[in-house]
């Protein structure tokens, strides 16, 4: 039977997630065992290397699921050639997105990620230092639904007609933990994004109704929650 192990906002600490796989009983040779992401990968943290690496092994096994991110997005843009300066000059100032654009320049070529021939070479390092995971994070979509969970970086649109018709945006940047879920939506849906200390004063996994909000504050330092759910139960 397999086994999902549910994380979010990983921002690249590689330690932190490894031992929260561990202590919830991850194991890399059980092919039953599937890793899946809430988004948000990687920046912030300086262990993006070990982190992809690893990854990538478990891309390779197809044993790992994930929802987009805003900070993945943020290197997608940048693989699709999409990313303005300003963009990423706000990303480097505000969302740690300077750790992510070390992994393909040097730091003096970081000074210079305003000129479009630095953004290049960036871009082409990192596919070609990282080529599966390169290709596998371009394909993340919004989010992920099972019989009886949706897996989201921020949330689900209800304002809509149809939910499954929420924009990209707002899957990856909504604050879920404000809104209610209808009464008449009869799945749970897990997500990140917002640090639990931030809702809760503590970073454990915080279960209200219908969601299930599972950021421990990683990109602080703090802890990686890990839900563990069974095929059954998903």
């Amino acid at each position: 039977m397999l086994k999902y192990y549910i994380v979010s906002d990983i921002h690249s600490q590689f330690d932190l997630l490894l031992q929260a796989l561990l202590d919830a009983g991850f194991d890399m040779e059980n092919e039953s065992d599937i890793l899946v992401i809430a988004g948000d990968i990687l920046d912030r943290g300086k262990q993006g290397d070990s982190l992809i690496l690893f990854l990538e092994l478990l891309i390779r096994k197809k044993r790992i699921l994930a929802a987009m991110g805003n900070h993945d997005k943020y290197l997608c843009d940048i693989l699709n050639q999409k990313a303005t300066y300003r963009e990423i000059a706000w990303n480097i100032e505000h969302n740690g997105f300077a750790e992510t654009l070390l992994l393909g320049l040097s730091k003096s070529q970081l000074e210079e990620i305003y000129k479009l021939e630095i953004v290049h070479e960036m871009r082409n390092q990192f596919i070609q230092k990282y080529p599966v995971f390169a290709e596998w994070i371009l394909t993340l979509p919004k989010y992920i639904e099972f019989p009886h969970h949706i897996i989201v970086h921020g949330f689900i649109d209800f304002s809509l007609k149809d939910w499954h018709d929420t924009s990209e945006k707002y899957a990856m940047w909504e604050r879920g933990y404000k809104y209610q879920i209808p009464t008449s939506f009869t799945k749970k849906i897990i997500f990140g994004h917002t640090p639990n200390e931030y809702i809760s004063g503590n970073d454990d996994i915080i279960y209200e109704n219908q969601k299930i909000m599972i950021d421990g504050g990683a990109a602080m330092n703090h802890k990686i929650n890990v839900l563990c759910l069974t095929e059954e139960q998903i």
